[in-house]
């Protein structure tokens, strides 16, 4: 079995970005950082500040790149409002079984 990362990204629901990565090319961290940039690219400068404060700025402090992670039936990970960006892992099966 071979795991990769599903990428893909949506405004509403349309699909707007799918990309699939080797699992092994990326950590956790690293995609959660790869999310957060892939969802930036829709902010504007400030918000993009505001979200990237401390908890003790909490009167100006954001969420819009926060990266959820849920664990109910696969592993998948996601960060933005709308659009926003998704990373599924998948197990698929070695095509030199």
């Amino acid at each position: 079995m071979k795991a990769k990362w599903c990428i893909q990204g949506f405004d509403s629901l349309n699909e707007i970005f799918k990309k699939e990565i080797p699992h092994h090319f990326l950590s956790e961290n690293q995609l959660e950082e790869l999310l957060k940039r892939l969802a930036s690219r829709h902010l504007l400068e400030d918000e993009i500040i505001s979200s990237s404060l401390n908890r003790r700025a909490k009167k100006d402090k954001t969420d819009h790149l926060r990266v959820n992670r849920d664990v109910s039936s696969v592993l998948t990970f996601s960060c933005g409002e709308n659009p926003y960006y998704t990373a599924t892992w998948l197990k698929c099966r070695s095509e030199q079984n």
